[in-house]
């Protein structure tokens, strides 16, 4: 399994420019029509994320240094965003991986990567529109991706920016204002099954912002009792809601949910948690307890077997069933869409600006050491050297030349000043032979420089 290349010497790898086609998105959203089942078998494990992009980061650089990717979770959408990595790659790679079919992938390139990365962090792309925790959400995943060092050169440029645009955009709009996240949609549609959550009793399960949310939404909606429990329980007892809450073992998982009227399973569990067989075996003897259960699965993969559904009494709901109530939710923010969405046009343009000259900027410089080199090799050639006044005077003439140039290079668009850019690198690598077949206005070009240089120091030799 191999990564496309062009085939180049060493010498012109080093001045390779990266294009926008390179940044890649593939994945699957719930927005998209992305089923929970496809989602679920598409996800990596966290325990083992590192570890599986590491391994595939390690292929994809020995044919591009500057390959970089992150993984991104939640959820209602699981997505890898790279650059200077193929596509067809990253898609066995992830079949390999997960069993997920390749061709369901959804892909989004270049400049559309990059639009898309910014809807995504707005919010714009999310089943609860201005919602803020899915910015949290991409600033940790690209902070992971750094700490392990699978962001580098391009893909870290485009997250740093898109994160920039991503705080103006906010701050200019009123998109996220009275916003609610996909946990706060589900508690609130508790009131569906019972009339009221005072004193009704709440497991919550998990550590992670959508735990903490929901944890958050049932006190003020008037639960007299949460209990809370994790894995690790140290996260919970150094937790700032840990005082409100009564902390108990993760062990007792299934005893607990009969206890509870609530239960709400946010993990990031790669196997589901809550199972009908090992409820059967806790099931208390009390037909009090018959009394019906909602249980809220807010965890992706899903945290609770299927089967749960109208086991004595237990009512299910995983996060694609709050499509509705976040519709809903959402009628108000989307008077704020249009400005968002004027701005975040805007930030893509400059950003492709921006693009430009990022790729620009090496280019040049290498541009002018090159007329440097050739420079000092003319002079070289007439024995002209530690001559103040010629240094000055072969200095200027190369300045107002290369003004020029890059002054005619600016009105091009991308392709073409990038093209003019790297044709001239390639002629001006080598100060005393030019390429047999440089086009004709190269060619020109050579000449005139060459020509107009020596005249000058003929001139100066024979004062």
């Amino acid at each position: 399994m191999t990564i496309k290349a062009t085939q180049k010497n060493s010498t012109e790898m080093i001045y390779r420019l990266p294009k926008l086609e390179e940044f890649l998105v593939l994945g699957f959203s719930a927005r998209e029509g992305d089923s929970a089942a496809i989602r679920e078998v598409a996800s990596l494990p966290s325990e083992k994320l590192e570890e599986i992009l590491g391994a595939w980061l390690q292929v994809a650089r020995e044919i591009n240094p500057e390959a970089g990717l992150f993984y991104l979770g939640t959820c209602h959408r699981i997505e890898i965003y790279s650059f200077g990595i193929e596509a067809d790659f990253l898609q066995k790679l992830w079949h390999g991986q997960t069993g997920v079919p390749s061709e369901k992938l959804r892909m989004h390139q270049g400049e559309k990567a990059y639009e898309h990365l910014l809807r995504v962090a707005t919010s714009l792309e999310s089943e609860v529109l201005g919602e803020t925790q899915i910015t949290g959400q991409v600033r940790e995943a690209s902070e992971r991706a750094r700490k392990s060092g699978m962001l580098k050169g391009p893909l870290d440029r485009c997250l740093q920016n898109a994160l920039r645009s991503v705080k103006k955009i906010r701050s200019k709009t009123r998109l996220g204002e009275g916003v609610v996240s996909v946990a706060h949609v589900a508690v609130d549609g508790l009131e569906d099954v019972f009339d009221s959550l005072d004193g009704k009793k709440a497991l919550v399960v998990g550590a992670g912002s959508m735990a903490v949310q929901a944890l958050e939404r049932l006190q003020r909606r008037g639960v007299s009792q949460i209990t809370w429990i994790n894995r690790s329980p140290e996260k919970l007892k150094e937790h700032r809601l840990a005082d409100s809450s009564i902390i108990e073992n993760f062990s007792r998982l299934h005893h607990l949910v009969w206890e509870h009227s609530i239960v709400v399973m946010a993990t990031s569990s790669s196997l589901p948690l809550l199972k009908r067989e090992e409820l059967k075996k806790t099931k208390p003897k009390k037909e009090a307890l018959k009394a019906p259960r909602v249980v809220l699965d807010l965890g992706l993969p899903r945290n609770v077997e299927e089967q749960i559904h109208g086991f004595m009494g237990f009512y299910l709901r995983n996060v694609d069933e709050f499509s509705n109530r976040v519709q809903a939710a959402t009628e108000e923010r989307k008077k704020h869409l249009r400005d968002a969405e004027a701005l975040l046009s805007s930030e893509l343009s400059e950003f492709l600006e921006l693009w430009q000259s990022w790729g620009r900027g090496p280019l040049i410089s290498q541009l002018v050491q090159n007329l440097e080199i050739l420079r000092k090799s003319q002079i070289h050639h007439l024995n002209l050297e530690n001559n103040p006044e010629i240094e000055y005077l072969t200095r200027n003439i190369y300045a107002k030349l290369l003004h020029r140039l890059l002054d005619e290079i600016d009105c091009l668009d991308e392709a073409n000043s990038t093209l003019v850019l790297e044709t001239l690198l390639r002629a001006w690598r080598q100060p005393d032979r030019w390429p047999e077949k440089s086009p004709p206005l190269l060619l020109k070009l050579q000449r005139d420089l060459q020509q107009e240089l020596q005249q000058s120091l003929a001139r100066l030799k024979h004062r």
